[in-house]
């Protein structure tokens, strides 16, 4: 998102940031996104309902974890994703999860850097909103 909002402001993207803008996506632009990557998760991995998915400008792939099942879907052709297409695509299938693990294991090296007990403490305010947010329990 940061990275979107710095587009839409016009300012440039801090070196190091990870992401990239998808202002034209959001306006309705999909070949501003064909030779980038798109991953989203919803939920922890631990969470029984985890799905994660990939999205290349044309193809997107989702891995529903809960009901141990992956799912592709055409856009371009389909965008209202109604035609699963995995079985007749192994190899998009197969490339878009190796770019869901490479992004997951990014995050996991990212997240180790961060140590929790590193962190300053939580003020009850600051904590009382992001358990009301759903961010902490």
């Amino acid at each position: 998102i940061y990275p979107t909002l710095l587009d839409w402001a016009g300012l440039p993207q801090p070196p190091g940031l990870q992401g990239q803008s998808i202002a034209g996506l959001a306006r309705g632009d999909l070949s501003s996104l064909e030779r980038t990557h798109v991953y989203t998760q919803r939920r922890e991995p631990e969470d029984l309902d985890f799905s994660d998915a990939a999205f290349d400008g044309r193809w997107k792939l989702i891995r529903d974890r809960a009901h141990g099942r992956t799912m592709l879907f055409d856009l371009l052709a389909d965008p209202g994703e109604t035609l699963r297409l995995e079985e007749r695509n192994p190899d998009i299938v197969a490339g878009l999860t190796s770019k869901i693990d490479a992004w997951e294991a990014a995050n996991r090296s990212l997240h180790e850097k961060i140590r929790p007990d590193a962190t300053s403490p939580l003020d009850p305010e600051t904590e009382k909103q992001l358990k009301s947010l759903g961010y902490i329990q």
